[in-house]
């Protein structure tokens, strides 16, 4: 803080204003919170009631006699300051190997508030996973897992990530995710798939399975609307699949997915292990871009940030170009390893996205034990070169983070999960 301020007195006195906003282009470290378990997926988590951020996490072990955990830091809008206050509550230890923790959207279930678990992985033993719901209507008082997903012939599945989206038209929501089976290097089978909410309240298990499609998607992918020529938006199921190494577009023409002629399919590319990934107008020219993650894997594989920017023409037909962000992760990682994890486009304030700047990029090291940061060198939207440097480095893996406003007040805070030594490290862009 000291050096901030005397840098911005510095610019005053040679004639040069600059607002602290300008001056703080990296966060700085709050502190370095314990927790009693490993913490993997980090997300934030609205409640509906007290319009304050939970800090949900998932934590896994892979040891078959040690349970895995859903945790939950309550009200971080107002504790994030406090490390004494930063105190996890296990929600559920019931649920093996759980991923991305999410938020249902709120009245899918009438006054109930839920969280959302997708689980499961491909080592022995922690291989046959669910998409389940956790009532936190009574956060201090969760209820038990409710196991929505269906499989048939008793096949165990693997999950990570499910996205609410009407697909039936039906009015209400249903479960969308992406699932697989295999080992590390191939996927015997997998899947995009939705399952339909027959909207009784409160849930019950085992929704009924639409397959979309099959042998492309498989861990992560994002659903966002997209233009059509005629200036109506279509929703696309957006896919970087891992084990298919292929980038996918899935849309309908009639927006009901129910209706399987009616589903379009297209790999727009093959560019390597892809991982996780986030849709956002990356350059300010006022079109969406795929921002996304390439693993490194065992032999010429190396792990890689790429984007992939929207045609001028028609997205369903035309090329979309891809542009190497970066290339520059550790692949000297032990088999079965990889490096980057998860990317996120943010604003580091309010400020700074209303006065239309690019947006910065955080990237997961994964298990290469760092996390990234990357500063756009230009505004000029044909530009897509950035300034890279590690704010955490850690022994171990870096999970997925949780990045947002939690407090109101225009400045953006970051939440990194340090797998290995059990803690989350909390940053800000506050002044």
């Amino acid at each position: 803080m000291r050096f901030e301020t005397t840098l911005i007195n510095l610019l005053i006195l040679c004639g040069v204003v600059m607002s602290a906003d300008d001056a703080l282009k990296s966060p700085k470290t709050l502190y370095s919170a314990p927790t009693e378990f490993r913490p993997a997926f980090c997300s934030l988590l609205l409640d509906p009631v007290t319009g304050e951020y939970d800090l949900g996490y998932s934590s896994f072990n892979g040891l078959p006699n040690e349970p895995d955990n859903v945790l939950r830091i309550p009200t971080v809008t107002q504790n994030y300051l406090d490390k004494t206050k930063m105190v996890s509550q296990v929600i559920t230890n019931t649920i093996v190997w759980p991923n991305e923790i999410e938020s249902v959207p709120y009245g899918t279930f009438g006054n109930s508030h839920y969280w959302t678990s997708a689980s499961a992985f491909f080592m022995p033993g922690q291989d046959d996973g669910s998409i389940s719901l956790i009532d936190m209507t009574d956060p201090a008082n969760p209820g038990q897992p409710i196991k929505i997903s269906s499989t048939e012939d008793n096949k165990e599945w693997y999950y990570h990530r499910v996205i609410w989206h009407d697909m039936d038209q039906d009015g209400d929501y249903d479960a969308v995710t992406a699932r697989a089976y295999g080992n590390s290097t191939s996927a015997d089978e997998s899947q995009l798939v939705w399952f339909e909410n027959s909207g009784v309240n409160p849930p019950t298990e085992f929704w009924k399975a639409h397959v979309i499609s099959t042998g492309y998607e498989d861990v992560h992918f994002r659903i966002h609307n997209l233009p059509l020529p005629d200036g109506s938006e279509t929703a696309v199921i957006i896919s970087g699949g891992f084990f298919s190494r292929s980038l996918t577009l899935t849309w309908t023409t009639d927006g009901d997915w129910s209706n399987t002629a009616s589903i379009h399919h297209r790999v727009i590319d093959t560019a390597g292990w892809y991982f996780d990934l986030k849709i956002e107008d990356l350059n300010a020219d006022g079109k969406d871009d795929i921002l996304i993650t390439t693993w490194s894997r065992p032999g010429p594989d190396i792990g890689s940030l790429l984007a992939y920017e929207m045609p001028e023409g028609d997205w369903r037909t035309d090329e979309w170009t891809r542009h190497v962000i970066s290339t520059d992760f550790h692949d000297d990682i032990s088999p079965g390893s990889g490096s980057p994890g998860a990317p996120a486009p943010f604003w580091r304030s309010t400020t700074s996205k209303e006065n239309g700047e690019k947006a910065h990029l955080l990237v997961s090291g994964d298990d290469d034990g760092q996390a990234y940061l990357l500063v756009p060198n230009t505004e000029d939207p044909s530009d897509w070169s950035y300034t890279k440097s590690t704010i955490f480095r850690a022994f171990g893996t870096v999970g997925t983070m949780a990045i947002g406003d939690v407090d109101g007040d225009g400045y953006t805070e970051i939440f990194i999960p340090a797998y290995n030594t059990k803690q989350i490290i909390v940053l800000t862009y506050k002044p």
